[in-house]
């Protein structure tokens, strides 16, 4: 598989990964770092005419690994095509459990309220939880 094919699979994959607002550095960030650093700079081919001193040589790139990323690419296919959660469906039980049976829906409902609070708003809850005006 060449750069260019494995480049273009790790951008549809970037393409169709959902956003996390929780994450300060995100999924999408790091798969572009990884890829800039691992398989497009190895594209890049350094000109003929161009001397660089001795003292700053640059190194050229380890070989890519066509099998490695292979994997990493089915390995995110797979997440991102569900395919664990089809093939091990969770229970009813598990999701809603007999002690508290909304707990999952309201950690969900938390969760994307906290994406979108602010600073202040974020301080203002913590500190209405210790202080009960009763």
């Amino acid at each position: 598989m060449t750069t260019s094919t494995l480049s273009k699979h790790y951008h549809r994959i970037l393409r169709l990964w959902p956003q996390d607002a929780l994450r300060p550095i995100s999924f999408q960030d790091a798969t572009k770092r990884h890829l800039d650093s691992h398989i497009l700079r190895r594209t890049v081919k350094p000109t003929e005419n161009f001397e660089v001193p001795n003292a700053a040589q640059v190194t050229p790139p380890p070989p890519l690994d066509e099998a490695r990323e292979i994997e990493q690419l089915n390995a995110l296919y797979s997440l991102l095509e569900n395919r664990y959660k089809n093939a091990y469906p969770t229970s009813e039980a598990l999701l809603n459990p007999n002690f508290q049976p909304a707990y999952y829906a309201n950690l969900m409902k938390e969760m994307e309220a906290a994406s979108t609070r602010g600073w202040l708003a974020s301080k203002w809850l913590r500190w209405s939880r210790f202080v009960r005006f009763t």
